[in-house]
Order: structure tokens, then C-alpha cells, then sequence
């Protein structure tokens, strides 16, 4: 009866996000819970009296319109931040511009604070409980979009289109290398970034004070400014290395991917506490910008990336410690075929060869300093006319992760890895949802060739990806070339 009970949850929250009626989806601009449309639209459930419900509408009559007015006000600071960044300005210039959009989130915090404190308020303790439990529910299986900074990635832009822009052997060189040189920094300050703005959206529901909350926002702030620097640093490497010719036509690339996977209008976007539901972006590009915490188990005080690897028709599962781990782990891994022990001895490479690829679900359980390692992976493989595919999950998308993994492609033709641009779709048959068919392009990464001493073709196509609901799922994989191909797989969300 509990999983049945589940199940609904998802479905209801599924149909929800469809609808765009999501109202307790923080936005990227400001982590905090909102709480205020949440409410009125649960009232029935909340059991508001009349009373409250005036009271509650007439903080709502105030308070909406402010933050309205910040968060486009919001926008349009960030997207003149974004314009700039395109258009070469200095990064003090780009600072400036984003000490008025830190500003403006720090009014933001503010008045979230004084609507959660307020609503504490009206409503008595019953009816509080009720709703941080409505707003945990509301957060299964829905991916928030987070914008980490509002610079724009040309970094990844170049990766996906250096092929395009007639580079000669030495900037070909040199752009082959940036990756290593700037991405462990910048995701690093990512990830920092999305574990503070998680850390707001827990003191929010923990009622920590206002003083607690807006430190949070501060320290987030540092680490954004850290980033818009390096991201600043990225754009004047590419700067030099490119001439203008290619300089134009890498901004020609650029702006056509953000057309296509991200709206810069709803940057910073958040509902506001009135009664009025804006429009919320559910698509798969959303999801894509926040979900890099979708691939990343805890250990301790350590996280650990899974890294899996096909070659030659073999197998590797790569384990990417935050931290550099010592000692061992003796792994029980139940591959679709069998069981059997592994050890690994940890060192700064750490990778496990699991033999002839099986596709199904491979599950590891082990231990590392009486840490539990469990995880499991989704292997599948089609081989078509011209191209051998394989698409792994990692880890296995499940009800327990709501639904989050990371999609890794590995395409051969004539035994060679294929270095055409990939897209990546899904859908369940049967259902609708409003991120179906939406397409994502995948990145091509070689793990920051960490692994080339053992396997000298570790190339691997990479994207974020989420499934909604229990069951069967459709995975389309496009390739696009010459000989370009549409494969089809069948991917399970597990109920566990």
C-alpha cells in the first residue's frame, strides 16, 4: 500500500509540473522555499480559516509585487552581465554589474524570510507541519534550475564546435587542452555553489534565523564571484587563441546552443508569493543546468563520481574520489550474469575492469573505512549498420534518487570511436510529460584523461538526464554525421 501511495505522489507531482503548477519550485536566483503559493493553493488541505486566508492574501498583496519587481529587475541584470561577457568587457566591469544582481538577491532572502516567519504566524503548528510536507513532496522527482553564474559557457561551446571552426594544428592543440586546465576548478566551484544553495533551502525549513540564512547567501556570493572570474579567465584564453573570424563564428555557435537549450529570460526566474502561478520551466535543458549533483555519492566526508568506461567491448567503471582516498574496498558486484568479489586498491586512479560488456543492471555493494558503497548502473547496447552504441546510467535511475542520473554514450564504427555531435531524448510510452522528446546535446569528455595509461580510447558522450516515474522508458540516442542514426533504447527507473 506505501509504494502504491508513492507511485500517486509521483504521478500527481508529474502532472503537476506539466500543468506549470509547480509553486514551491525555488528558483535559481533565490534557493528559499516559497511558501506563500504552496499555501493558498493547498488551503482546502491546510485547512486555512477565512481569517488566515485574508491575512495570508494581504501580506501577498504587498510582498508579491516586490519580489516580482526584483526578480526582473534580476533578469535583466543577468543578462547584461551575460552581454557583456560576449562583448569583451574587463571582469571588473562584469563584477560591478554582478555586486547590483548580489544586491538585489540579498533584498530577495530578505523578504523570504519575513514571509516564512510571517506565515509561521498566521498558521499554528499543525497546519505548518502540513505544509513543509507538502513542500517535500512537491520536490520528487522535479529537478530545480540552477544558475551558478550568469556567464556564458564558452568554454563548452568551443568544445562542441572546435571541429567547426577551421583551427590550425597548434590552436587545435591548445584548445584540446584548456579542458584540463580550467574545468576541475570551475565544477568544483559549482558544485560548491549548489551545496550551499541547498543548504539555504534546508535553513529555511529548519527555521534558522535571518542573520543564519542571508551568511549563507553571502558566502554563496563569494564562491560566485570566484567563478565569474574564472569563467572571465576562460573567454580571455579563448580570446587568444582564436582569430577574429573564429571568434565570431564561435559567438554564432554560442548563441544558437542558448537559443535552443536554455531560455536567458528566466534566468533568476521565481515564483512569487502571490496567488498568481507563473509560467515555470520543466524542460530537459533546465534540468541539464542543475543536475550536476545527479552523478555524485557521498562517502563519508568524501564524494565519489562514477566514471563508467566502454572499450574494446570491455567494461571499466571509473571512481572519481573528490578527495584522494587510500586503503582498499572489496567491492560484491552482481553483474546481470553472475557474482563475484573485486578488490580495489585505491590510488589516484582508481578503475575497475568488470569484463565483457552485459547489459542489464550491475549492482556494487562494499565498504571503504566502514563507509557503505552501494550503487548500481544501467548497461544497454544496440548495434545497428554502421555504428556499435552503448548507453550507460550512472547510477541506475531509481525512486530513491528521484529518477536523477547521468546518461554516458560510447558510439564505434569500425572499432573507432565516432566524434560526431550526439543528442540525447526520452519519453515512457503511454504517458506525457513536459519534458518529453525535448533534446539535449551531449558533451564529448575524456574523463580529463585520467585514465589514458590503461585505456588509450576513453571517450566518453555525456548529458544529465531524469525520468519522472516508475517503469519502462524510451532512450533515443541521435548521431549526427554522414551516415547519421536514431537508436532506440529501453531504460528501467527502478522502484527501489
Amino acid at each position: 500500500m506505501k509504494k502504491i501511495i508513492i507511485l500517486l505522489l509521483l504521478l500527481l507531482v508529474t502532472v503537476n509540473a506539466q500543468m506549470n503548477m509547480m509553486p514551491a519550485q525555488a528558483g535559481p536566483g533565490n534557493p528559499m522555499p516559497n511558501y506563500m503559493p504552496l499555501i493558498m493553493e493547498n488551503a482546502e488541505e491546510v485547512a486555512i480559516s477565512p481569517e488566515q486566508k485574508a491575512e495570508l492574501e494581504a501580506w501577498s498583496a504587498v510582498a508579491g509585487p516586490m519580489l516580482s519587481a526584483w526578480t526582473k529587475e534580476l533578469q535583466e541584470i543577468n543578462l547584461k552581465i551575460n552581454k557583456a561577457a560576449l562583448d569583451g568587457l574587463s571582469l571588473d566591469e562584469l563584477l560591478r554589474l554582478e555586486q547590483n544582481a548580489e544586491e538585489l538577491r540579498l533584498k530577495m532572502v530578505t523578504k523570504k524570510v519575513d514571509c516564512r516567519d510571517n506565515a509561521i504566524k498566521i498558521l499554528d503548528k499543525k497546519q505548518w507541519q502540513q505544509v513543509i510536507g507538502l513542500y517535500n513532496m512537491s520536490q520528487v522527482g522535479t529537478a530545480k534550475k540552477e544558475i551558478y553564474s550568469p556567464m556564458p559557457e564558452l568554454g563548452m561551446s568551443l568544445m562542441m564546435h572546435s571541429g567547426d571552426l577551421n583551427l590550425d594544428s597548434e590552436q587545435a592543440k591548445i584548445v584540446a587542452d584548456l579542458p584540463n586546465h580550467n574545468m576541475p576548478g570551475m565544477q568544483a566551484l559549482e558544485n560548491d555553489i549548489s551545496s550551499l544553495y541547498a543548504l539555504m533551502t534546508q535553513a529555511s525549513l529548519e527555521l534558522k534565523s535571518k542573520a543564519e540564512i542571508l551568511q549563507l547567501e553571502n558566502n554563496t556570493e563569494a564562491k560566485r564571484i570566484e567563478l565569474i572570474s574564472s569563467q572571465a579567465d576562460c573567454r580571455n584564453q579563448i580570446l587568444e587563441i582564436l582569430n577574429e573570424d573564429q571568434w565570431h563564428s564561435l559567438l554564432d555557435f554560442h548563441n544558437n546552443m542558448a537559443s535552443m537549450n536554455q531560455d536567458m529570460g528566466a534566468m533568476d526566474h521565481d515564483h512569487d508569493d502571490s496567488n498568481n502561478m507563473a509560467d515555470h520551466d520543466h524542460n530537459m535543458a533546465a534540468m541539464a543546468e542543475q543536475m550536476g549533483d545527479a552523478n555524485i555519492l557521498t562517502v563519508g566526508n568524501n564524494t565519489l563520481r562514477l566514471e563508467p568506461i566502454v572499450s574494446n567491448k570491455q567494461l571499466y567503471l571509473g571512481l572519481n574520489f573528490s578527495q584522494m582516498e587510500m586503503g582498499e574496498i572489496d567491492f560484491m558486484i552482481t553483474s546481470p550474469n553472475a557474482k563475484e568479489h573485486k578488490t580495489l586498491k585505491l590510488s589516484n586512479v582508481n578503475l575497475l575492469e568488470l569484463g565483457q560488456v552485459q547489459t542489464g543492471i550491475w549492482r556494487f555493494a562494499g565498504k571503504l573505512h566502514e563507509e557503505e558503497i552501494n550503487f548500481s548502473i544501467s548497461v544497454a547496447h544496440q548495434e545497428t549498420e554502421y555504428s556499435d552504441v552503448y548507453l550507460i546510467l550512472a547510477p541506475s535511475p531509481s525512486l530513491s534518487g528521484a529518477g536523477k542520473s547521468e546518461a554516458f554514450v560510447y558510439a564505434f564504427k569500425d572499432a573507432a570511436s565516432v566524434h560526431s555531435s550526439l543528442n540525447i531524448k526520452r519519453n515512457m510510452p503511454g504517458m506525457q510529460h513536459s519534458s518529453d522528446h525535448d533534446e539535449l546535446a551531449m558533451l564529448h569528455s575524456h574523463f580529463e584523461n585520467r585514465y589514458n595509461n590503461i585505456l588509450a580510447d576513453a571517450m566518453a558522450n555525456q548529458s544529465p538526464i531524469s525520468f519522472m516515474m516508475v517503469g519502462n522508458w524510451e532512450v533515443e540516442v541521435n548521431i549526427a554525421g554522414e551516415t547519421s542514426e536514431s537508436i532506440l533504447f529501453t531504460i528501467e527507473m527502478l522502484d527501489e
